[in-house]
């Protein structure tokens, strides 16, 4: 009877140097992600959640009373200067108890911030600093006879 050779299939070594590379790769991403937290864009998410569930009740019965926010802006080097009226339907300017501003960072925390507002011979003017560059959100909030107005609107700040 004639010797033979031993055949060496690779297929065993192929599959376990994949297993081997999956492993490597997961912990290398593992790795990554524990030492980059993502940073915390809300504080109080619960607390988030209430407020943005008056906003929009709050929004419905601005909505419902035919008052509304007009907006103009335009660049300055800093950011934004920021004119706000408050028209009602017929399109006369309507005084406002109380008007805000706020600029918010939706892909980063830490640089919200209520900007004051002045007024301006029944306007209101804010300059708004944008102090990085990229996308922002500014939020206007007014109460008009006890009636809560909002608006919000996204701008870019080029690179």
């Amino acid at each position: 009877m004639p010797l033979t050779e031993r055949r060496r299939e690779p297929w065993p070594w192929v599959i376990v140097t994949l297993l081997a590379l999956m492993m490597v790769g997961s912990i290398s991403f593992f790795a990554i992600a524990v030492s980059h937290p993502d940073p915390v864009v809300v504080d109080d998410a619960y607390a988030a959640g209430l407020r943005y569930n008056e906003t929009r009740a709050a929004r419905d019965r601005g909505r419902d009373s035919g008052l509304e926010i007009a907006l103009r802006t335009e660049p300055v080097p800093a950011g934004l200067a920021v004119t706000l009226e408050i028209r009602d339907p017929s399109g006369a300017r309507v005084p406002a108890e109380s008007v805000t501003l706020r600029r918010e960072r939706p892909a980063e925390g830490g640089h919200d911030r209520e900007i004051a507002m002045r007024s301006d011979g029944g306007a209101y003017a804010a300059d708004v600093p944008l102090p990085l560059p990229g996308r922002w959100t500014l939020v206007a909030n007014a109460v008009v006879n006890g009636v809560h107005l909002e608006r919000a609107f996204s701008v870019e700040r080029p690179r």
